[in-house]
């Protein structure tokens, strides 16, 4: 009879099978979308502007993450402390609860920006998760001037690319979160912590 932690383990890696092969399919498709978009986009790698932003993310994809980097993931858990504890103290400054939704999303993401907060994932430039990083980071380009996802005096990127993958996209992964016992969306280092004590 297994135990509940050989069951959760035994979740946590279909989990994580099931997000990575939608990952795949996403990938063909975005690829196919901007292979057929007039004028690209204007990311290239390196670029990192969008690392800067509150990534919004499901469970079945934070479980993916630390199921595929636990050392990554272990070697950052003080920083995504910090950056929880910081999302919790920009809520309580505005009067909001820190949970995402579409009614605190906006003005929880643009205080974030505003501070100068990065993805703990980010290292010189670069995503460290980077195959397997969520829809919301696999799906987000755009063709305004690169400027304006660096600096938040300048203004916020525009003319943004969202792929039709990603209007699917959290509808599919928090069924896949369901079917193994978490569908939740949160801010990615919400969503990391949440993670690891499922680990």
């Amino acid at each position: 009879m297994p135990t509940r932690a050989e069951k959760l383990r035994r979740a946590n890696r279909a989990m994580r099978r099931e997000v990575q092969a939608f990952n795949v399919r996403v990938d063909a498709e975005v690829r196919e979308q901007l292979t057929n978009l007039d004028g690209g986009v204007s990311c290239t790698k390196g670029c990192a502007g969008c690392c800067r932003q509150l990534t919004v993310t499901t469970s079945a994809e934070a479980q993916n993450i630390v199921e595929s980097y636990p050392n990554l993931v272990r070697q950052h858990l003080p920083a995504f402390e910090a950056q929880d504890k910081a999302l919790e103290a920009i809520a309580a400054a505005q009067g909001l609860p820190p949970e995402l939704t579409n009614e605190t999303r906006t003005a929880l993401s643009n205080e974030w920006w505003l501070q100068g907060h990065s993805c703990a994932f980010l290292a010189n430039g670069l995503c460290t998760i980077y195959a397997q990083r969520p829809i919301a980071c696999r799906t987000y380009f755009v063709r305004s001037d690169p400027a304006l996802c660096h600096d938040p005096e300048v203004g916020r990127a525009v003319d943004v690319v969202q792929p039709r993958a990603l209007l699917t996209g959290f509808a599919h992964l928090l069924q896949v979160g369901a079917r193994h016992g978490d569908a939740s969306v949160a801010a990615l280092p919400t969503a990391i912590l949440h993670a690891w004590k499922r680990h």
